[in-house]
């Protein structure tokens, strides 16, 4: 097999695997919106704060760790929203008690998300190891996988192939 049969085999693996990607990444989970979980536990009058004590305790830590140029309060005249341009940043479960529907949200949610970067790991592993196969294989092996190129859509199938005439 000649160098340029092996670049053709090189560029369709690369398109398959872009093609797999993009439609990878039209399935990304999205994270929940601890805004709209929020609004409907003020809705469902389930809104909470946390306990004045531990409010208190987080900001009483937060200003201790502070450096000698670091604020608890800090201008920002970059914000409309606040007339002074003041501006305090507080962590949302050190103030509110979050919904257990967010909660649960975000468990599912990251649970998702983890299975689906193992997937684009896993598809990006199959491109690097199929492209290196190629390289480095041999003649006969890579013509056989060449002359049904047209239906190698699917990079885990070409993978398998590989692996079973090698």
């Amino acid at each position: 097999m000649n160098q340029t049969q092996r670049d053709f085999l090189i560029k369709h693996i690369t398109a398959s695997h872009d093609k797999h990607t993009k439609e990878l990444r039209a399935r990304k989970p999205e994270r929940p919106s601890l805004n709209n979980y929020l609004i409907a536990a003020i809705l469902s009058d389930q809104f909470e704060f946390q306990p004045e004590q531990s409010i208190r305790a987080y900001i009483r830590n937060k200003v201790l760790s502070l450096g000698p140029s670091d604020a608890l309060i800090k201008h920002d005249r970059y914000h409309d929203d606040d007339e002074d341009g003041k501006l305090l940043t507080v962590a949302a479960n050190k103030l509110l008690v979050l919904p257990a529907d967010y909660l649960e949200a975000m468990e599912k949610y990251e649970a998702t998300l983890t299975e689906w970067e193992a997937e684009v790991e896993k598809a990006d592993a199959i491109k690097e190891t199929l492209i290196l196969k190629i390289q480095i294989g041999s003649n006969e092996v890579l013509k056989r996988l060449i002359e049904q190129a047209d239906n190698l859509a699917d990079l885990q199938l070409v993978n398998n192939r590989l692996l079973l005439t090698s």
